[in-house]
């Protein structure tokens, strides 16, 4: 079988895009009282360039073994822990790291420091909301990608849910290639620049799909989290 090829990267360039997404991400925060502010964030992000997505992605074959039921592969390594259900059907793996880059969180973590805590919320928020439209442009040129060759893509598996361990993300981030990207992995598992996801899709001929508010009812923080479903 000739294993899907494709460049995301490529995809996600240029202004208009960038646009798009700061506009997307301001419309989603929720207050009612920042409208000044937000026009105001808005100019300052396109004139620092605060978005500055990269994405890393590889995709790689994924099997698993009746002899070794504790066991999953992607590409020539082995994962440890029982197959994922939600793998079913996949005879690949796309393994993707998506960011919207350094400069975002620094702008942020500076504005709180000037003690402007208000803009730092702002940023942060609006961050979020950008990070979460890019990773669901990411996701669509997937499936895209993999309709062109035949083939079907599952919903996204994000490491430290209930289902994939973080303490999986430094080898996925291997698979991943990440430093291509920009991005690495702290001592804990979490991915640096801090808006930035990683997340697993499998790809075959007949993958399981899922709500991602079904995926938040199984995430160990869902009682506590304000964004739970809204990507469903």
């Amino acid at each position: 079988m000739a294993y899907m090829t494709f460049s995301i990267p490529a995809m996600l360039e240029g202004p208009r895009l960038a646009a798009g997404l700061v506009k997307l991400g301001i419309a989603a925060v929720t207050s009612p009282r920042v409208g000044n502010r937000l026009h105001e964030l808005a100019e300052v992000i396109e004139r620092d360039r605060l978005l500055r997505p990269a994405v890393a992605c590889q995709v790689l074959p994924f099997s698993c073994r009746e002899s070794e039921p504790e066991r999953w592969h992607i590409g020539d390594r082995a994962l440890p822990g029982a197959v994922l259900d939600r793998l079913a059907g996949a005879t690949e793996v796309a393994v993707v790291f998506v960011t919207v880059g350094a400069a975002w969180s620094e702008a942020s973590t500076a504005s709180f420091q000037r003690g402007d805590a208000l803009r730092g919320y702002l940023l942060d928020e609006i961050g979020t909301n950008v990070l979460e439209r890019l990773s669901l442009r990411v996701e669509a040129l997937i499936r895209m990608a993999a309709r062109a060759s035949g083939r079907r893509a599952g919903s996204p598996i994000e490491p430290g849910h209930a289902v994939l361990p973080l303490a999986l993300q430094p080898m996925l981030a291997q698979l991943a290639q990440v430093q291509t990207a920009g991005i690495a992995i702290t001592d804990g598992g979490m991915i640096s620049p801090p808006k930035s996801i990683s997340m697993l899709i499998g790809i075959g001929g007949n993958v399981r799909r899922w709500t991602h508010a079904h995926a938040c009812r199984e995430c160990p923080s869902f009682t506590k989290c304000r964004h739970q479903g809204r990507r469903s």
